[in-house]
């Protein structure tokens, strides 16, 4: 509720308001609408990369801050494509809202899940104390999403490769960490998908360009 006051003014003085209230409870809404689509994915409803970044800024400053780990992971669908191709759109849409929903499941009320494009999702896990409890959550996002989904009657199986790297141990700034946890998503879908690496783990193995996958 929006209200204007005016006062009325009778010989140089205010002898009373004019009080003039406006609903504006659906503009408001029209502007949350407005902020949610800037900062959401539409079809999954999943923070989009805008706002993920924002986020992951954030945490490379409260870990130079506070001395607190962070990993990141690179998620991508293995068999999306064939999927897509052969269902058709609206079962490979169906399957990204799946994806999501899953991967909202498998992960902490604490950690940030997001759609980057494509059939392409990012994690933010947070308050990380070791590589086993990084590990743990891994296994379950795998276990998961190679489950078979029933889509419109359909039955699909997929599966997912992870890439990983850790804040504030591979790299200090968004860049660095977006490719580090890329190549490591590379490296998981050249040696045989469904499953992940660590970046720390691949360096100095073999470049991108020594390998070819096809996603």
């Amino acid at each position: 509720m929006h209200a204007n006051l005016s006062p009325v003014v009778e010989t140089n003085v205010s002898t009373h308001i004019i009080c003039v209230l406006e609903d504006i409870s659906k503009l408001k809404t029209a502007f949350d609408d407005m902020a949610h689509l800037a900062s959401h994915d539409v079809l999954t409803e999943l923070i989009n990369r805008r706002l993920f970044n924002d986020l992951l800024e954030q945490a490379i400053t409260s870990s130079e801050k506070d001395n607190e780990s962070y990993a990141l992971l690179y998620v991508d669908l293995d068999g999306f494509k064939q999927v897509n191709d052969s269902m058709g759109h609206l079962i490979g849409d169906e399957l990204l809202i799946n994806v999501a929903l899953h991967l909202k499941a498998t992960t902490r009320e604490d950690d940030t899940v997001a759609r980057i494009g494509g059939d392409e999702f990012a994690v933010l896990l947070k308050n990380i104390s070791s590589r086993s409890d990084i590990e743990a959550i891994l296994e379950k996002i795998l276990r998961s999403l190679s489950n078979t989904m029933t889509l419109s009657g359909n039955s699909v199986q997929i599966s997912a490769s992870i890439g990983v790297a850790m804040i504030p141990n591979d790299g200090t700034d968004i860049d660095t960490l977006i490719s580090n946890a890329d190549l490591a998503l590379y490296e998981s879908k050249a040696v045989g998908r469904n499953t992940f690496r660590f970046y720390k783990d691949i360096v100095n193995v073999h470049t991108p360009e020594q390998t070819s996958v096809t996603l």
